[in-house]
């Protein structure tokens, strides 16, 4: 049996600045400004429970963001585009050779669905297995256990 790699998302195979310090050097939007959105509601869209769209548009005006929903979720999304290219490569060498890649990532649906599709993720990896897809997040067991059985599942091995 060949071997299996599972990868992050964030910090592994996309690098760079974290979001919140995008929008503080951007546009003065504070971690204090943002932290009760992030440690509250965020979590349930990480886990598939409620959607980004909704739950970050009241909070939008609170930060001095007047240019809509779409416009912020662009934004943040394309502020953290940064693929280490290297690493990217390497990973398709594995899968030439036969070797399955997965990555294994803490994101909400819309967020997922931009790796996906705009970072290309469905090309680059036999499988992308968000937290909004398995209802858990890192470093639950029960995401982990999700990500094994789905991953053994030749029906859902590719979400």
């Amino acid at each position: 049996m060949k071997p299996t790699f599972i990868f992050d998302a964030d910090g592994v195979i996309i690098s760079g600045k974290i979001f919140s310090k995008h929008l503080e050097d951007d546009f003065g939007i504070t971690g204090e400004q943002t932290s009760e959105f992030f440690t509250g509601v965020f979590n349930d869209c990480l886990e598939g429970r409620a959607d980004l769209k909704k739950e970050v548009e009241p909070f939008l005006s609170k930060w001095g963001w007047d240019k809509g929903v779409e416009a912020f979720l662009s934004y943040w999304f394309e502020a953290e585009n940064v693929i280490d290219d290297r690493l990217i490569a390497l990973i398709q060498k594995l899968r030439a050779y036969g070797v399955k890649c997965y990555v294994a990532t803490n994101q909400e649906n819309h967020r997922t669905n931009f790796m996906r599709k705009q970072m290309r993720f469905d090309e680059y990896f036999d499988g992308v297995y968000s937290s909004a897809d398995l209802g858990s997040k890192k470093p639950n067991a029960v995401f982990y256990q999700k990500l094994i059985e789905n991953i053994n599942d030749p029906e859902t091995s590719n979400m």
